[in-house]
């Protein structure tokens, strides 16, 4: 992930997303967009849906930041991409899991993770949440 991450110029910052299958097979990995208009959740899910991917409850999503539920950015043309905790759960995604927590909305979100049945997880290995932060 962090050698993916590198290619993104993302003046908000990077944000790094992959997507894995049931039997651990990376489906699709991305960086934010360098415009820091489409969340990297999007642009992940996106790519899995043009490529005709069915994502199934054994996939998980891993991310260097929580997801967010409040950014709901707008392209040049004007287009709401809407959030990224959506686009997420609306996906059919079950499992999350992320490096550093947004501490502004972290119970908000764990809540509608929960809500849906599905989980939302930090890393627990110290040396890894180091790297991402």
């Amino acid at each position: 992930m962090f050698e993916v991450a590198k290619t993104s110029y993302d003046p908000k910052g990077i944000v790094m997303v992959c997507l894995v299958d049931g039997v651990g097979e990376i489906v699709s990995c991305n960086v934010s967009s360098d415009d820091g208009v489409e969340h990297t959740e999007y642009r992940v899910l996106q790519e899995v849906y043009n490529e005709g991917v069915e994502i199934t409850g054994d996939f998980v999503l891993y991310t260097t930041i929580e997801p967010d539920s409040e950014r709901n950015p707008t392209t040049p043309e004007g287009v709401k991409l809407g959030d990224s905790v959506s686009h997420i759960l609306n996906a059919g995604v079950k499992k999350v899991i992320y490096g550093v927590a947004n501490s502004k909305v972290s119970k908000d979100i764990r809540d509608w993770f929960h809500g849906v049945g599905a989980e939302i997880e930090l890393v627990k290995n110290p040396e890894l949440i180091k790297e991402v932060a």
